[in-house]
């Protein structure tokens, strides 16, 4: 009976979410790509990356926001996922190759992990389509790095810094 019982409860359905930072690709072409999954009626879990392999110009003159990142997290939403304010948390690992962007010293950063804390609002369009933005910080350790053209005598450089700023577009499976 107690079986029986159990399986007449109704089975609660995830809803499923990709979105892309329209941001991103105006920050030289990075790539980027987010999925979600709810898992309750405020959380959600996110697996996202974002990919930078471009290079603008050439020589001295070339411009670089080269970097590879992959960062797993969850978000929690007050009232309901998919829907109003948001706050998350998330692991990053990340590689930088940074040239002559916004007149920094060229970096290349091997290694990095970190976590990064990031708030923001969706807003409803249409039943399946939000208008999402988003800013986050995070804090990085990169295990090696080498800054103009010198490797680092102490081998670890640690940065806390931006993130993203995010205004996304994000697709609501149901």
């Amino acid at each position: 009976m107690l079986l029986l019982l159990a399986m007449a409860q109704p089975a609660r359905s995830q809803m499923v979410a990709v979105q892309t930072n329209a941001l991103d690709y105006v920050a030289l072409g990075t790539l980027n790509l987010q999925a979600q999954v709810s898992f309750a009626q405020n959380y959600s879990a996110f697996l996202e990356g974002r990919w930078n392999p471009w290079t603008f110009g050439q020589g001295e003159d070339a411009t670089r926001l080269g970097y590879r990142k992959a960062s797993v997290g969850v978000r929690y939403w007050p009232w309901y996922v998919y829907s109003g304010l948001w706050v998350a948390a998330s692991f990053q690992l990340s590689e930088l190759d940074r040239i002559n962007f916004m007149n920094m010293d060229k970096l290349e950063a091997h290694g990095g992990s970190g976590a990064g804390l990031s708030l923001g609002y969706s807003f409803m369009i249409l039943p399946f389509l939000n208008l999402d933005f988003g800013a986050g910080v995070c804090y990085t350790r990169y295990n090696s790095y080498v800054t103009n053209g010198v490797p680092s005598s102490t081998g670890s450089l640690s940065l806390f810094q931006p993130d993203f700023l995010s205004a996304s577009i994000v697709y609501v499976f149901k």
